[in-house]
């Protein structure tokens, strides 16, 4: 049986102006079981995360650093993501970024000052 991924997302202010429901739950059909997750070590110099010739689906990325933030994006050079680190020393992780990626997709990723473990989970859907 395939595995059901719901990815929900709150603003319980709705300071952004959008709909409660709309924003509540995002289901998403996995075409089967849970794919993988490793966690690394990202340096201040850019780095590649390539996850070879996979079929196309969705990755999680997580900071799991308490102070430094992480910057990920398509191409070497140009980082647009921000992987932001935790809230608070109780808080497992920093706001996850949901990722869809198509099959050979490389992110390329860089800490901002210092070294951070990031966990990449993948789901294939």
């Amino acid at each position: 049986m395939p595995l059901q991924v719901t990815m929900i997302i709150q603003d319980s202010e709705r300071r952004a102006g959008w709909d409660t429901v709309a924003l509540n739950q995002v289901p998403l059909s996995q075409a089967g079981s849970f794919s993988s997750a490793a966690t690394f070590t990202i340096g201040t110099t850019e780095e590649t995360l390539s996850f070879g010739d996979i079929t196309p689906g969705r990755i999680v990325l997580f900071n799991l650093d308490g102070t430094n933030f992480v910057e990920w994006g398509f191409a070497t050079g140009s980082r647009p993501g921000r992987l932001r680190p935790k809230v608070a020393a109780t808080d497992p992780c920093g706001a996850p970024n949901s990722i869809d990626v198509a099959s050979g997709t490389t992110i390329y990723i860089k800490a901002d000052t210092a070294s951070c473990e990031v966990k990449a989970v993948f789901y294939r859907l």
